[in-house]
């Protein structure tokens, strides 16, 4: 694993990590909420054993990376972007996890010229009134401090 770091144009440092084979195939994780790059702590046998890149990024105000007041899930996109293009990666999957899927689904929205495969796992149910009813106060507050665009 190494952790490292790119500035974005504002300024604004993103973190990420690397795990598993330096030239294998590109993976971008999302972390879970109140996670970090960190997140990515499993065997990861399964990297190696499979030629992938796993890059795991800080979203910001997460890990290293500085908070951006402006950022919504869309605009997260823009600092994968920069990422990537600093990496020199022009084609790569991502994979969210838990609070990390939206983001995910971001990412291949917005860069879904670059976005090869997206993955899922355990990803939040679409915030409405019924998610609502199920979830805590806690859980409802910071979902509430997210723009989505």
């Amino acid at each position: 694993m190494e952790n490292k770091h790119i500035l974005l144009k504002d300024n604004r440092k993103l973190g990420y990590s690397e795990y598993g084979t330096k030239n294998g195939y590109p993976i971008i994780y999302c972390h879970g909420s109140q996670s970090s790059r960190l997140e990515m702590h499993y065997d990861l046998s399964f990297a190696i054993n499979n030629d992938l890149r796993i890059i795991s990024i800080d979203r910001p105000g997460h890990g290293v990376s500085d908070f951006n007041s402006n950022g919504t899930v869309l605009s997260f996109a823009n600092d994968v972007k920069a990422l990537t293009e600093h990496l020199g990666i022009k084609k790569f999957s991502v994979l969210g996890m838990s609070a990390g899927a939206p983001f995910a689904m971001g990412i291949s929205y917005v860069l879904s010229d670059a976005v090869k495969k997206l993955g899922l796992v355990s990803g939040f149910a679409p915030y409405n009134d019924e998610s609502k009813k199920v979830l805590s106060k806690e859980i409802n507050f910071m979902l509430k401090q997210i723009p989505v665009a």
